[in-house]
């Protein structure tokens, strides 16, 4: 997420044009502003004021503990009816002094994640109305109204870590180090280059999750040859069942069960070119992920999902997106996930 810089402006000999660029990442806006100066004779001239839609969220980040300001804690803002993902980095930390000023892309209404370096003791958490919390429909509301609005939060009070360890079955197969699955609290997203971070499941099936907070949380599965869920076996984040970070130390073992779930095939009538095509299925309520698959070069696309919901299909695709039954999520066509066999879509982008 790119972060905001503000300073003196001095004066120039010459005429300005601020150009600004906008671009949107899943849940998160970044706004990058670019002043051009050309050299020109004649008297002094002010750059003129750019017309931006940009705001702010102001607050500051200590832990509860110590009440001591903390320093490097990742503070991310997601609309607050939007699909929750991390961004490609994180430049909004706080400061030595526990400040940070969060941009958002335009007016609206915005929950605060903290995102805590796992290095550390304490935990990350959605920011709530008397402290932290392991949902979004719990997470304290903020509503910056007026473009350009630099809105003040109430401080964040960072908790020490909890801990979630589980068992799942051991698989039938040991799997390769490194790629027996993970369980994290956030879908990926399959164009960052900063993925989640989230907790390995070793060969035996067990895992442990060390940088949430003390609270409630909903876990993503993510294990070869099933479909992504949440725990409880579904695909939507916002319905799944919570489970508790305990105190380290005392926390139980946690036995899970995964669904291999059901196949879902995308057909292309007309396949796009190139070969770094890649289909990803969304869940119709979140807009998160629940499934990716390589189309590669070829027509057709094979994705594990869970059965029973419904989703959108998005295809990544010659360099860009396109969506089956629409021009973007809100207008695309959903799709039910059904048993008795595949569910088979051919891709059809509107005409």
């Amino acid at each position: 997420m790119a972060g905001s810089s503000r300073g003196s402006s001095g004066e120039v000999h010459g005429q300005h044009h601020q150009r600004v660029t906008r671009f949107r990442m899943t849940g998160v806006a970044v706004v990058i502003a670019t002043l051009v100066v050309t050299m020109v004779g004649g008297p002094p001239a002010r750059a003129a004021a750019a017309q931006s839609t940009e705001a702010y969220i102001k607050t500051w980040v200590y832990a509860r503990d110590t009440g001591l300001p903390m320093k490097g804690v990742c503070v991310i803002a997601v609309p607050a009816r939007g699909t929750f993902s991390f961004p490609d980095g994180c430049r909004p930390k706080s400061t030595g002094l526990g400040r940070v000023n969060v941009p958002v892309a335009a007016p609206g209404s915005y929950n605060l994640f903290a995102f805590v370096p796992p290095s550390t003791m304490y935990g990350s958490q959605w920011v709530g109305p008397s402290g932290g919390t392991g949902t979004q429909q719990s997470a304290r509301l903020i509503t910056a109204s007026v473009p350009g609005e630099t809105k003040t939060a109430p401080t964040i009070f960072i908790d020490r870590r909890g801990s979630i360890r589980g068992k799942l079955p051991a698989p039938e197969e040991i799997p390769p180090p490194g790629q027996g699955g993970t369980v994290g609290i956030v879908a990926p997203e399959p164009e960052n280059r900063w993925q989640p971070y989230a907790s390995g499941i070793a060969s035996d099936g067990s895992f442990s999750i060390l940088w949430l907070g003390p609270y409630e949380w909903p876990l993503l599965f993510r294990i070869p040859g099933h479909a992504d869920q949440w725990s409880g076996g579904g695909g939507n984040r916002l319905r799944a069942d919570l489970i508790q970070a305990a105190v380290p130390g005392n926390s139980p073992i946690i036995d899970f069960t995964v669904k291999r779930g059901v196949s879902a095939i995308v057909n292309f009538p007309d396949p796009p070119a190139g070969s770094d095509n890649r289909v990803v299925l969304r869940n119709v309520t979140t807009g998160e992920s629940v499934g990716v698959g390589s189309l590669g070069s070829g027509s057709k696309v094979r994705i594990r999902v869970v059965l029973g919901q419904q989703v959108k299909i998005q295809c990544l695709c010659g360099g860009t997106t396109s969506w089956h039954g629409g021009t973007d999520f809100d207008s695309a066509t959903p799709v039910v996930i059904t048993g008795g066999g595949p569910t088979e879509v051919t891709f059809l982008p509107p005409q």
